[in-house]
């Protein structure tokens, strides 16, 4: 449907709309206006012929001149029968003048004398029955007669009189009957009724007075004249006297309208005898000028709107045509060539100055626009297509090594956490993850440069990918491996759904010892080692963070094991992290909450057993642990670098305590306290400064403090440690190699250190036996110190024979249980006050006597 159709239709429509809605006003709302003004006007008419018949009612008292001055009832009617003659006679032509009927009875109700003029033209009626009749006695007029009973009755100061229609056999008639009094008394001597009949010429002369089709038809007699059958609507005025005791009863009931046919309509009342009685109905026809005249311009108004209407639709389907719809053709024709064409650098051909010609500019500038966004969205799918690729770049880097291509830690964690979510296991099956840590791979970086370990990693990735391969293809499962590099020289190797965890270490095993291998990079012909730790994913590992925990926690057992080790991950292993971790925050507060404490062990002479110093020994009290080793929590503290603030507390508690000693001691010779140092503490740049500090603070000489370190301390980097241990030296501090021949020292730069003191250590005291290697590497040991002019301290000394060979060996010195336990400083004062010592009066140590002890020890 185009739109010229659409138009048309509209118009159609709105104007079938309008003409419906004015003919329903016209039919509903002006016609029933015209019909109520026309009842108005029948009911005006009939209303009118009723109140000139009241009229002729209410001036028959006037048609008759009675006479005031009078004798008997006799010369009474003498002076008024000639008025009435007259009054009579005038009946040949209606007249309001004229009477029919005249009448006058004394006080008993018997005729003086009447007389009455029938009518010439009698009213023929409608109706079959004749209305109720009032008859005229020739004889007596009873006092109950209805029309003088009224007048009879009342007395002379209450005259009244009695008006109205009655029907007699003649027809109607209007009555007047009035009492007959003196004026002399109140006797009432009785009554005049005078009367003039409503035949058809007075019809007629109403009807002409009114210029209204007037008639009058008698009513069917009610059976009982009474309040209860005819209402008090249509009784105005029965029955009710007024104020001069007259009652009027030519009152009309209300009126009634009816349609004859379309051209008259009817109004119909009714009158009323003097008892109440409706007795004549009356008619008035009136002509339905109104509606008709109503009717007709109507029909023209709609006419000439059908005619006015089709002229303006011709109009404006024109003006549509010329000023709408032919330059939306033409928009829509231009539209239609672009679209085929593709051509968007036409323009239209409208020029106008009106909202057509705004409208095509607008399409050409929308037209232009949406060549620039064609171009624009070309090159949005371009960049689209650019963005989507970096976002796979960035994606893949995100979650991949950008050195092995391997997936890294990221992409191990959500694959974990997938295979977490939705794993499930055949019978007997498991998942396994695999950590790989390379040995000595920081020595090739170091050696050989970055860019020869960068090529190692690759092929180790590489030879890994292909090994977990093909166990992905024997294994014909739907589980993915991976192999993935979490950094370093760290690798990780998933296994999903392996048959036990027997063939999936069985598989660690071959990478430990087949597949890392011999490698060929840059020229260079390498080989490595692993070390490997593996867990299992089972019921008891609930998180993927939980699983790598437990594969590193075993890898890193397998390095702590030795090179090219294997573990596999057992709840002992968490244990000891958990314990380990609780005694690094137990140990971060140790130092506030006081609960290290220093036991010092003394140092003899092996020939005297003079004490000529103390080894202090740091203790850690646990509030609910109770007594923890220095072999426990030592090398946690070293590698948290909680070492260096307990070395300080324990160098200055050591100093605090010398100095209180030698102090208590007089004019004795002054002793020496050993403090053990960590490689930790030497490496700190603030180290010598320390010991300064504390010697000066604490008030004690450098040569009553000795610094304790051990022999793999000094070969693990002894360049940069020979530098420190010179300016210690240089302080005057006394230097001991603890731990003498349980390292990897080399004899030939042994020389090089300021070493002033070598203890040997405890394993091979303890185990020495007469003639044996270890006696043997004992005295090679002493010989060499001697040699080097440095002395010689023996650790663990137990027994009385072990003393006896240290002093045929010529030892210098020594400490151990056989002299004393490690002991608080409160509990050895006894021991330290006394010049003599106890052990060197007991016969069976076998002391010499004091002479030059202290000479070779002891601080001058």
């Amino acid at each position: 449907m185009n739109l010229r159709l659409k138009i048309l239709l509209s118009l159609i429509a709105v104007f079938i709309t309008y003409v419906v809605i004015d003919t329903a006003i016209h039919q509903y709302v002006v016609m029933p206006r015209f019909v109520a003004l026309e009842q108005f006007q029948a009911t005006k008419d009939l209303q009118r012929c009723h109140a000139s018949i009241q009229r002729d009612v209410d001036n028959l008292h006037l048609v008759l001149d009675l006479p005031t001055d009078w004798d008997s009832l006799q010369d009474y009617v003498d002076q008024t029968r000639e008025c009435f003659q007259r009054r009579s006679q005038s009946r040949q032509s209606y007249s309001d003048r004229h009477l029919d009927m005249f009448a006058v009875v004394n006080h008993d109700g018997k005729v003086v004398w009447q007389s009455i003029h029938p009518p010439s033209h009698k009213p023929q009626f409608n109706h079959q029955k004749q209305a109720r009749i009032t008859s005229f006695p020739s004889d007596d007029w009873t006092s109950g007669h209805p029309v003088i009973a009224a007048s009879l009755s009342a007395s002379a100061s209450d005259a009244s009189e009695t008006r109205g229609v009655i029907m007699t056999e003649a027809g109607p008639m209007i009555v007047l009957a009035r009492s007959i009094t003196r004026d002399e008394d109140d006797h009432v001597e009785g009554a005049v009724v005078v009367g003039r009949f409503l035949d058809r010429q007075a019809i007629a002369a109403k009807a002409e007075q009114t210029d209204v089709a007037f008639q009058v038809d008698a009513i069917d007699p009610l059976t009982v004249a009474s309040h209860q059958i005819v209402p008090v609507s249509m009784r105005n005025g029965v029955d009710q006297s007024n104020g001069e005791g007259q009652r009027n009863e030519a009152t009309a009931a209300p009126i009634s309208i009816r349609e004859v046919d379309e051209e008259n309509l009817v109004a119909q009342g009714t009158l009323f005898d003097i008892q109440g009685n409706p007795v004549l109905s009356t008619y008035a026809l009136v002509q339905r000028n109104i509606s008709q005249e109503g009717r007709i311009a109507m029909h023209y108004a709609i006419g000439s709107l059908v005619a006015a209407a089709f002229v303006v639709l011709s109009i404006l389907l024109l003006l549509l045509q010329q000023i709408v719809i032919n330059p939306l053709n033409q928009l829509s024709q231009h539209a239609t060539r672009m679209g085929e064409t593709g051509n968007f650098s036409a323009r239209s051909e409208i020029n106008r100055n009106d909202e057509f010609g705004d409208l095509a500019t607008n399409i050409d500038t929308m037209v232009g626009r949406l060549k620039q966004l064609c171009s624009s969205n070309q090159q949005l799918h371009v960049e689209i297509r650019q963005r989507k690729s970096a976002e796979s770049e960035l994606q893949h880097a995100a979650t991949h090594d950008s050195l092995t291509n391997l997936p890294n830690r990221t992409h191990l964690k959500q694959m974990l956490e997938s295979r977490f979510a939705n794993r499930s296991f055949c019978t007997g099956n498991c998942d396994a993850l695999i950590f790989l840590d390379l040995d000595n791979f920081k020595i090739i970086n170091d050696s050989l440069g970055h860019a020869v370990g960068d090529e190692l990693l690759v092929a180790i990735g590489e030879r890994l990918q292909a090994a977990v391969d093909a166990v992905s293809r024997s294994a014909e499962t739907k589980t993915k491996n991976l192999v993935a590099r979490l950094g370093g020289d760290e690798f990780v190797i998933f296994l999903g759904n392996v048959a036990s965890e027997e063939v999936a270490t069985e598989f660690a095993e071959q990478i430990r010892t087949n597949l890392i291998g011999r490698y060929t990079v840059s020229g260079h012909e390498l080989t490595l080692g692993t070390s490997l730790g593996i867990a299992f994913s089972n019921d008891s590992v609930t998180t993927p963070e939980e699983l790598m925990r437990n594969a590193d926690l075993a890898m890193y057992r397998a390095k702590f094991s030795g090179k090219q080790c294997l573990a596999v991950f057992d709840h002992a292993m968490h244990e000891s992290v958990l314990k380990r971790l609780e005694l690094e925050e137990a140990l971060r507060t140790v130092l506030k909450d006081g609960g290290l404490r220093l036991v010092y062990q003394p140092i003899f002479d092996i020939d005297t057993g003079v004490i000529v110093g103390l080894e202090s020994l740091v203790r850690w009290d646990h509030a609910t642990k109770g007594l923890i080793s220095p072999a426990e929590f030592v090398p946690v503290a070293e590698e948290i670098g909680l070492i260096v603030p307990i070395g300080r507390w324990i160098l200055e508690e050591a100093c605090r305590t010398i100095h209180r000693l030698n102090e208590a001691r007089g004019d004795g010779p002054p002793i020496s306290i050993g403090v053990n140092v960590s490689k930790r503490q030497l490496a700190d740049a603030g180290f010598v400064d320390l010991l300064k500090d504390v010697l000066e603070t604490e008030n004690v000489s450098p040569n009553q403090l000795n610094l304790e370190i051990t022999e793999s301390m000094i070969m693990d980097s002894p360049e940069q440690i020979v530098d420190c241990l010179s300016e210690i030296r240089n302080l005057g501090i006394r230097l001991h190699m603890d731990d003498f021949g349980t390292g990897h020292s080399s004899l030939s730069c042994l020389h090089r250190f300021p070493i002033d003191v070598l203890k040997i250590d405890r394993s091979f005291v303890s185990t020495m036996e007469v003639g044996d290697d270890y006696e043997s590497i004992i005295h090679a040991i002493i010989t060499l110190a001697h040699n080097l002019d440095t002395r010689v301290i023996a650790e663990g000394i137990e027994t009385t024979r072990q003393l006896q060979q240290l002093r045929d060996l010529k030892c210098d010195f020594g400490q151990g249980y056989l002299y004393s336990k490690p002991e608080p400083i409160e509990d050895l004062q006894e021991l330290l006050s006394a010049i003599v010592n106890r052990p060197r009066q007991d016969p069976q140590f076998g002391f010499a006597s004091i002479d030059s002890t202290f000479s070779m020890l002891a601080p001058h």
